[in-house]
């Protein structure tokens, strides 16, 4: 996360708790800056619908904790895909697995490049 994205979660996310959701005697900075690093780095963007070339709507983030811990693989051996009516989150072979095989999956579409 880059210093512009952690200002803005001191001022949104931060304060909000602290003060709006009174809970400043429950949680440090710390922790709740520990919570959202944690969801950065395995919560799923929401968009719907995921076609290519058709407009999509971001409608948050969703915490899948298997999924959370699963391999990225460019050339990967599985898809995701999630529900947009029930937000259920399934994962499909694309190939053949062999029983002890890891399941692999894209983290980013390829379209996104490496920078």
């Amino acid at each position: 996360v880059h210093i512009e994205e952690w200002s803005w979660y001191e001022t949104h996310i931060v304060e909000f708790l602290k003060k709006e959701l009174k809970l400043a005697s429950r949680f440090t900075n710390e922790d709740i800056k520990h919570a959202i690093g944690l969801l950065n780095v395995n919560a799923v963007c929401l968009q719907f619908p995921k076609m290519i070339g058709a407009p999509s709507t971001e409608v948050g983030k969703g915490c899948y904790p298997i999924f959370a811990i699963m391999s990225h693989h460019c050339i990967c051996n599985a898809r995701y895909f999630v529900d947009p009516n029930t937000f259920n989150m399934y994962v499909r072979a694309r190939v053949a697995i062999k029983a002890g095989e890891e399941l692999t999956v894209q983290y980013l579409s390829a379209l996104n490049g490496t920078h």
